[in-house]
């Protein structure tokens, strides 16, 4: 898939790392809109039956695998689609580049909101809605963010 079409869902998983860090919702809508916009753009880009199958494969086997991370409650079902429609348009190939930034930079945020979490804020700050939210002892990591900056690495580095 050529870089160009590849912003498509790289701003598909910027307006839902905004949203998860708001609010811990990716829309369905996105992701939905994301996953049917990828066979526009396949055609776009000249990819053959057997590319678009292999791409259908990746975007099956990591939604699957990203279900299974939610029904173990390691991820909510936004991630687990959002997950699946950004490993469609990926396909196999930078697939691992993007599961290994994305895993990375999932680690460093939970250890960041870990180690917030442990500082002694203003009151007037805890006052925030989202802040206290990502405060929360017992708070989720928006792992959208993670996965938009996985797409990043990809973007730049395959």
């Amino acid at each position: 898939m050529p870089s160009a079409l590849l912003l498509i869902p790289l701003l598909a998983s910027m307006v839902a790392a905004g949203t998860d860090l708001a609010r811990f919702r990716i829309p369905n809508a996105l992701t939905l809109g994301l996953a049917v916009a990828f066979l526009p753009a396949a055609w776009l880009a000249g990819l053959d039956m057997d590319a678009m199958i292999r791409h259908l494969g990746a975007g099956a086997a990591m939604f699957a695998l990203g279900i299974a991370f939610f029904s173990f409650r390691f991820w909510g079902g936004g991630d687990a689609k959002l997950f699946g429609a950004l490993s469609l348009w990926l396909g196999w190939q930078p697939l691992m580049i993007f599961i290994v930034a994305m895993v990375l930079t999932g680690g460093v945020l939970a250890l960041l909101l870990l180690g917030l979490r442990r500082l002694p804020w203003p009151e007037t700050w805890r006052k925030n809605k989202m802040l206290r939210r990502h405060l929360a002892a017992s708070s989720a990591v928006p792992y959208g963010v993670a996965m938009a900056l996985g797409m990043v690495w990809v973007l730049v580095h395959a």
